[in-house]
């Protein structure tokens, strides 16, 4: 039943996919119902205890979940009260349901789910046969040591949440420094008025985790990715930047704009790390000589340059859309300024969730969705020099084309 019922939400996913921000928020809501269900265990608050987190009694009615507890034991009642335990409020399956939606897919919904129903039998046995031989005092001890365990995970599950959405939450002393007395970063280089950002990606995150960085230089982070982990998928919410490592070396550009924290994590908020962006006390001339006219908006890239083809007066630029792991490619194009672009982007296979569309924002208003055997075709016009960003109609980048 967990393994059809997560194929329906992995499928949900694929329609409604979740941005780094509602997932944070999900995942804040979930760290929440766990908190409280890990506060009633402890009985540390009476009036928690007392009360009780469970589904509304008309959905509960509805899905009639009383009806089959109280019938008379049979295999066909316990796979539908198994079933239907999938809709009650627990922080763990929340969690596992939130994570099954953002794959987008139906297997990859229903594997993580079943695997899920299956990891958890051990533990569920476990704690059952623990709290039916358990009695009295050793019982209460028993409860209040699982909820003690509850509200910690809850706490941490919050965190990460928090970690998702980007929300300034620091002491307005940590929000507020510009970093004086770290001006130089032995992780980060300056080399033709690009700041040059080293880091590591391991199984248990990131290496190093925190970076001191100037403000309104081009930043060039180069990620070394050696473990297909959790921490492989990394984002910047307060950038909107959100990227899936591959193996090997991935890189990362954008220009930070605001002074102070600058936290990025992975897609789940386990892992973290941040960057420390201080005032600029270089001379302009340091910096890159198009800087000025660069967009703002940050772009991420993982493959080599392709340069724009000139025949006739038409730069003809052209990418492949492989499949949702490896999205385009190639990913990054250079054209000219004022001169007309023809971009053309041939589809493999069919494209699901925010990634299923393709636009470019500021050379284009013009959106696609991704079918398979398309020949999708963009023609403009840059009138401005800098890096515009090939992203789905969500924003999310997936290349980018740069006008010189």
């Amino acid at each position: 039943s967990y393994f059809l019922l997560g194929g329906i939400i992995g499928l949900m996913g694929k329609v409604f996919q979740l941005s780094g921000t509602v997932l944070g928020i999900l995942i804040i809501v979930v760290g929440l119902v766990m908190l409280i269900l890990g506060l009633q265990l402890t009985e540390i608050f009476p009036r928690i205890s007392n009360g009780g987190l469970t589904l509304p009694s008309g959905i509960a009615r509805l899905l009639g979940i009383k009806k089959h507890h109280e019938k008379e034991y049979s295999h066909i009642n316990s796979m539908i009260v198994g079933a239907l335990t999938f809709f009650l409020p627990c922080g763990f399956t929340q969690a596992m349901q939130l994570y099954a939606m953002s794959t987008g897919n139906f297997w990859s919904g229903a594997l993580i789910m079943g695997v899920f129903a299956l990891g958890t039998t051990p533990g569920l046995l476990g704690v059952g046969g623990l709290s039916s031989v358990l009695k009295g005092a050793s019982a209460k001890k028993f409860f209040k040591f699982a909820g003690l365990l509850v509200t910690i995970l809850a706490i941490l599950n919050i965190r990460n949440g928090i970690n998702l959405t980007g929300w300034k939450i620091n002491l307005p002393s940590n929000e507020s420094a510009t970093g004086e007395e770290n001006q130089n970063d032995s992780n980060v280089t300056l080399e033709n008025g690009v700041q040059v950002v080293k880091m590591v990606q391991l199984a248990g995150g990131y290496r190093p985790n925190k970076f001191t960085i100037k403000q309104d230089i081009p930043v060039k982070w180069l990620i070394d990715s050696q473990s297909d982990s959790c921490a492989s998928s990394i984002t910047i919410p307060k950038l909107k930047i959100k990227k899936y490592l591959q193996r090997g070396e991935n890189t990362i550009e954008f220009t930070p704009k605001d002074l102070g924290k600058l936290k990025f994590s992975c897609l789940m908020g386990m892992y973290t790390g941040e960057f420390n962006v201080i005032k600029n006390d270089l001379p302009s001339e340091t910096t890159t000589p198009d800087s000025s006219n660069s967009q703002p908006s940050p772009t991420t890239s993982n493959s080599s340059n392709d340069t724009a083809s000139n025949s006739a007066d038409i730069q003809e630029i052209k990418t492949t859309y492989i499949s949702s792991k490896k999205d385009i490619n190639p990913s990054e194009f250079n054209v000219k300024v004022n001169k007309p672009v023809r971009f053309e982007v041939a589809v493999k296979e069919d494209a699901y969730g925010c990634m299923s569309s393709i636009t470019i924002p500021g050379l284009t208003e013009e959106i696609y969705n991704l079918h398979t055997d398309e020949q999708i075709v963009f023609e403009f016009t840059p009138k401005n020099k800098g890096t515009y960003e090939i992203t789905c109609g969500m924003g999310v980048p997936r290349g980018e084309i740069i006008v010189a």
